[in-house]
Formats: structure tokens, C-alpha cells, sequence
């Protein structure tokens, strides 16, 4: 069930300096310059599925022998793991593409992976999980970003590949809860209840062609589970949760990860122990605190 149909070439704006100009266009369409009306409300949108997220997690188990998943943050050892798996649904229900373009051309937001020789794009989904405090899991959260592509559209014609990465208007990407990384390792996890935030996009940056997304507010879905362990440690009565208890962090942000230092500076520099000011913790700031 495969077939490749050539629609045609690319039309859209091919003037630099309008709103919805677009790169990898190669026929000319109309194009809105600086002060129409149309600039102020044409921009990619990215919205996460929450409805999709939801509905396909569940909880199950993964024998692993790859050091590349632990390499790449997918699991925190080898053996048998525990994982919760998901799928994830991201659309653009802007009105201009969202374009990211070929890691070659933007090395600043790709890395390559070199355990399964490929590029990762970094500002892409973001996988985040809170205990019941608010407080942040380090050891749990994982970045995806494989390969940003159209691979659904309802009113956009799909144009962006692998190889030249984006996310058309009207059409969306999805990582299936089948494929490889699609789930948050929660072995080393004590029991209890958690929520998994899903977020795309979360530092706002601009897309390739430097358009900003038309809202932030559609960004992320939170998924709350529950679990709890036999004596053996396996995973016995897990439950999730969509009337999930939203947390702000000091910023002021559902589910963000900003954190105040030592000195009660939301996102400050201060480091508790890092006496000479320097920022990191050296070798000298512990022989001053000896001395002290």
C-alpha cells in the first residue's frame, strides 16, 4: 500500500524579505510584505494531541542488549526494563509551514547520532516527568526528534522529508508507540503517581525561515499514571490520568523545568559551594572552603 504521486512544484513566496517566505519554494505565489494585514496572523502552529498521547499509552516491558538506547537516553541499563510507551501526535494548524530544513544547513539544531548514524533535531519533542511535588526526574525524560516530517495532512499537501525536514500548514508528524524510544524507562522509579508532559517547541524559537509560532499554548499535554510494585519490584495496578494537577515552575510555566539556584534567582547562576563566583564547582573552590 505504497504509491508516490509528483504534484508539482513547490508555489509559495519566494521573496525574502515578506511574512511567509519560504526557502524551498520554486514557483512564485503572492506574498505578504511587512504591515499587511495577513503578517500578523500567518506563522506555523504546533499543537501536541493530547486525546492521542492519552489513549495510547500503557505500561510493558523491553529486553535490552543495545547500548546505543542507553547512549541515547531511551533506557537507563540493559535487561529487562520497564517502560511506559506512547504515541506521539504533533499537527500545524498554523498558516504557514513549520520549517526546520536539512541538518546540514542548520548544524546549531542537529546532532548527529553516531550510534545509528542519523541526525537528531534538537528543539523538537520533548519528554518530561514529575513527581508528585512538581519536582522534576532527570533520570526519566528523553528528547525525540528523529525525523520531522508530513505524515498525515487534512488540508496541506505533504512536501518535507527526512532529508529536508519541516511540518506543512494542515499537515502533522507522529511517532507511533511501536517504534524504537517511544516510551520513558521507569525501572529505577519508586511507585506512586507521576505526570509525563510532552512538549514541542518549548524555548519558542523561531522556525529555519525565522517565522515564531501564532500561540505557545498548544505546546504540551500532561498525561498523570499511577503504579505500584510487588515484592518481586514488577509493576502491578497501573492507571493514568487526564485531570492531571498542573504545576508552574518558578517562571511561571505549566509543567517547565526553570528552577531557582541557591540564592532563590529563578534560572540564576549561583551554585551552592562555588565560592570564588565562578560558576562551575572546582578544584580551588574546594580547598577555599577547607580553609574557611
Amino acid at each position: 500500500d505504497f504509491a508516490i504521486e509528483y504534484v508539482g512544484q513547490v508555489q509559495v513566496c519566494m521573496d525574502p524579505v515578506a511574512c511567509n517566505y519560504l526557502p524551498i519554494a520554486e514557483l512564485p505565489d503572492t506574498c505578504y510584505l511587512p504591515g499587511d494585514p495577513e503578517c500578523p496572523n500567518f506563522g506555523p502552529d504546533l499543537e501536541v494531541l493530547g486525546d492521542v498521547f492519552y489513549d495510547s499509552m500503557f505500561h510493558t516491558l523491553l529486553t535490552n542488549n543495545d547500548e546505543c538506547l542507553i547512549n541515547e537516553g531511551c533506557v537507563t541499563g540493559f535487561g529487562e526494563r520497564q517502560i511506559v510507551r506512547f504515541t506521539t501526535w504533533i499537527d500545524n494548524i498554523g498558516t504557514e509551514d513549520y520549517f526546520i530544513g536539512y541538518p546540514t544547513d542548520q548544524p546549531g539544531q542537529f546532532e548527529f547520532d553516531d550510534c545509528h548514524n542519523h541526525w537528531h533535531y534538537e528543539g523538537y519533542a520533548e519528554y518530561v516527568m514529575f513527581d508528585n511535588a512538581g519536582m522534576v526526574l532527570p533520570q526519566v525524560g528523553f528528547k525525540n526528534g528523529f525525523c520531522v516530517l508530513d505524515l498525515t495532512c487534512d488540508t496541506g499537501t505533504a512536501k518535507y522529508t527526512c532529508g529536508n525536514m519541516g511540518i506543512t500548514a494542515g499537515c502533522g508528524d507522529y511517532y507511533n508507540s511501536g517504534l524504537e524510544c517511544q516510551w520513558v524507562d521507569i525501572t529505577d522509579i519508586d511507585p506512586g503517581t507521576y505526570t509525563l508532559v510532552m512538549r514541542v517547541n518549548w524555548d519558542e524559537s523561531p522556525d529555519a525561515n525565522g517565522s515564531y509560532e501564532l500561540r505557545y499554548d498548544n505546546n504540551w499535554a500532561a498525561v498523570c499514571f499511577s503504579f505500584e510494585r510487588d515484592a518481586d519490584g514488577a509493576i502491578q495496578n497501573f492507571q493514568k490520568y487526564t485531570d492531571c494537577p498542573i504545576s508552574f515552575d518558578c517562571a511561571g510555566a505549566p509543567f517547565g523545568t526553570s528552577q531557582p539556584d541557591c540564592e532563590g534567582n529563578c534560572n540564576g547562576a549561583a551554585v551552592k559551594g562555588d565560592v570564588n563566583g565562578s560558576g562551575d564547582l572546582e578544584v580551588g573552590d574546594a580547598d577555599t572552603s577547607v580553609l574557611i
